[in-house]
C-alpha cells in the first residue's frame, strides 16, 4: 500500500509520498494545478503497482483539479477528502519528521 498526502493550495498542491512504516519513496514536491503535472503525479503514482491511499486537503475550490484528476485515472485508489483544521496538524507532523530526516 502506498500512503499519499496532498496539501493543496490555490496554483498547486505539495505531495509526499510513502510506505507504512515510513519508507520515503518521493520527497516532498509541488504539483501544478494543469493537466501535465497532474498526469505526470498519476503516471508516478501508477508506477508503483499497488493500491494507493490519498488523504487530500479539501480547501474551498482548488482541490477539484486534482481530486478529479485522480479519481478519474485511477483505478486502485482510495481518496479520502479531509477539512483543512483537521488536516492542519498533520501536516506540521509530516513536515518535522521530513524536516529532521533531510536536514
Amino acid at each position: 500500500m502506498i500512503s499519499v498526502g496532498i496539501d493543496v493550495s490555490k496554483g498547486k498542491s505539495t505531495v509526499s509520498i510513502m510506505k507504512p512504516g515510513g519508507e520515503i519513496l518521493a520527497k516532498p514536491f509541488d504539483v501544478l494545478h494543469n493537466i501535465e503535472s497532474l498526469n505526470a503525479l498519476t503516471h508516478q503514482l501508477q508506477s508503483y503497482d499497488e493500491e494507493v491511499r490519498v488523504v487530500l486537503e479539501a480547501t474551498g475550490h482548488y482541490h477539484f483539479p486534482v481530486m478529479t484528476m485522480l479519481s478519474e485515472v485511477m483505478v486502485n485508489l482510495t481518496l479520502r477528502l479531509s477539512q483543512a483544521v483537521t488536516v492542519g496538524g498533520l501536516f506540521d507532523v509530516l513536515r518535522n519528521v521530513f524536516l529532521s530526516i533531510f536536514i
